[in-house]
C-alpha cells in the first residue's frame, strides 16, 4: 500500500498531454505536448529474445523464482 504516484512511470510517446500556453515575454506561446505518467500496472514487458510484449510468467531456476516470457519461454534477468 504506497502511495499512487510512486506507481506510476512515463513511458515515451505513449499518453502525452497538450497544453495551450499563453505568449509572453519570455515564451513564444503555442501549443506545448508534455508525457503524463501512467500506471505501472498497464505497461507489458517486451522480451528481449522474440521482441514481442509479454506478460511475465513465474519459473524455477536453481531453486530461486526467475521471470520467464510468456511466449517464448525465455528467462528475462533484471535490467
Amino acid at each position: 500500500a504506497g502511495r499512487r504516484e510512486e506507481d506510476k512511470i512515463v513511458v515515451e510517446r505513449v499518453n502525452v498531454a497538450k497544453k495551450h500556453q499563453r505568449r509572453t515575454q519570455k515564451s513564444p506561446g503555442g501549443v506545448i505536448e508534455k508525457p503524463v505518467a501512467i500506471f505501472a500496472s498497464k505497461v507489458l514487458l517486451v522480451c528481449p529474445r522474440c521482441g514481442k510484449p509479454t506478460r511475465v510468467a513465474a519459473k524455477k531456476v536453481e531453486k530461486k523464482s526467475r521471470r520467464s516470457c510468456r511466449k517464448c519461454g525465455e528467462v528475462i534477468d533484471k535490467l
